[in-house]
């Protein structure tokens, strides 16, 4: 039986309603309309781009996995999709941030440093280990790299998708919303005795910016993201991000699909449409990342983490305690917050040697059951200690 009587089908469908209003495609006109452009993701055979760049009034991206995203007639999907070297024709959708509406609050800093309590109770500071030498991509908002507690610790910026401050670009990679910036303090925050402390306090981090100063982007944006991390061959890879409809994902299934190929660990959200079953968003739900759920300070499933298929372990996500913009901290919550307690544990692993096949076995085979079914939590709750003893 359904939890709340939705499906994910039903809740996406509400999203995208109260969505419409600050989407990102104003003006273009949705595939098969009939009339005007539209915005697509194209997967191709070989010989197939050709095809597609002939039929597009504009090529945006080509990417190293067969796929391009193009802008161009909407009566030309029809005839794409019939072509024999065409694998699919795709609206580039929205993907969002995942962290709940309403959900920040800014924490005034102390002179002392604080352990938040997702870290403690998955025991993420109780080892040695710090994820020196191993980098992690924040996929995200972008990171604001001058915060006291990530200071020094951005190896490289990167900028996906158009962002805009009164008029000025935003310099690559800067986080403009926050939650980029609060997803990598508790990946990595530094162990310096001020602020907080992250679950891999050495770690180096790139930041690619994804999604504009909204907390949205285009799923195009978010693809060329994780086929930027295959690319630079870094180790592991946060997307606290969801998408805010079930169609146009493929783009993501060939990016991610890329980028494991490559030996790049990618753990996702499981998103925020709970209480719900069979609601998992993309990428959280492939089967190429590793899905997570969200649990309160009692260990109860979080009312909002999306549940079904797709969830492979859980970790804290209610009122998580992280750093901000600027030298502020704020606590949030989303299965956007639980991710990174599990990219940080990843990233320990990977430093460990383990490659990551071994990684993502560990990091399930040791999660701890706190009662839950798999649908909700999946393996149970992240044991960062149990992870490295195994």
């Amino acid at each position: 039986m359904e939890r709340g009587g939705r499906s994910r089908r039903s809740v996406l469908r509400a999203i995208g309603a109260g969505t419409a209003a600050v989407g990102l495609g104003a003006g273009v006109a949705a595939a098969g309309d009939g009339g005007g452009t539209t915005r697509v993701n194209v997967g191709v055979r070989p010989g197939g781009a050709s095809a597609v760049r002939s039929a597009a009034e504009t090529v945006h991206r080509t990417y190293a996995f067969d796929a391009l995203t193009v802008s161009l007639p909407a009566t030309a999907v029809d005839r794409l999709r019939a072509r024999e070297d065409v694998r699919y024709v795709e609206p580039d959708g929205e993907v969002r941030v995942g962290d709940v509406v309403g959900g920040s609050d800014l924490v005034e800093s102390e002179d002392t440093q604080t352990t938040p309590y997702g870290i403690e109770r998955v025991g993420g500071r109780s080892v040695d280990a710090t994820g020196e030498g191993v980098h992690v991509a924040i996929v995200d908002t972008g990171i604001d790299a001058t915060h006291p507690d990530l200071l020094g610790r951005v190896g490289g910026s990167w900028t996906t998708v158009g962002s805009w401050v009164a008029g000025t670009p935003v310099p690559a990679g800067q986080d403009d919303n926050d939650h980029g910036t609060h997803v990598a303090g508790t990946v990595g925050a530094s162990d310096d005795g001020d602020g907080v402390v992250g679950v891999a306090p050495e770690v180096t981090f790139h930041a690619v910016k994804a999604l504009t100063a909204a907390g949205i982007g285009y799923n195009a944006d978010l693809a060329r993201g994780i086929e930027l991390a295959a690319e630079r061959g870094w180790d592991v890879v946060n997307l606290s991000v969801e998408t805010t409809s079930e169609a146009g994902t493929r783009i993501l299934r060939d990016a991610c699909a890329f980028a494991r190929e490559r030996g790049v660990v990618l753990v996702a959200a499981a998103g925020n449409y709970g209480p719900c079953t069979g609601c998992v968003a993309a990428p959280g739900s492939l089967s190429t990342t590793i899905g997570v759920g969200a649990t309160d300070r009692h260990d109860r499933v979080a009312a909002f983490s999306a549940t079904g298929r797709g969830v492979d372990i859980a970790a804290p996500g209610v009122d998580v305690l992280s750093t901000g913009l600027g030298p502020s901290y704020t606590r949030k919550s989303g299965t956007s917050m639980a991710t990174p307690h599990v990219t940080g544990a990843a990233a320990l692993l990977r430093a460990a040697g383990h490659d990551p096949a071994r990684t993502e076995e560990r990091l399930l085979a040791t999660a701890e059951d706190i009662g839950h079914d798999g649908v909700e939590t999946g393996e149970g709750l992240l044991d960062v200690p149990a992870a490295l003893r195994r």
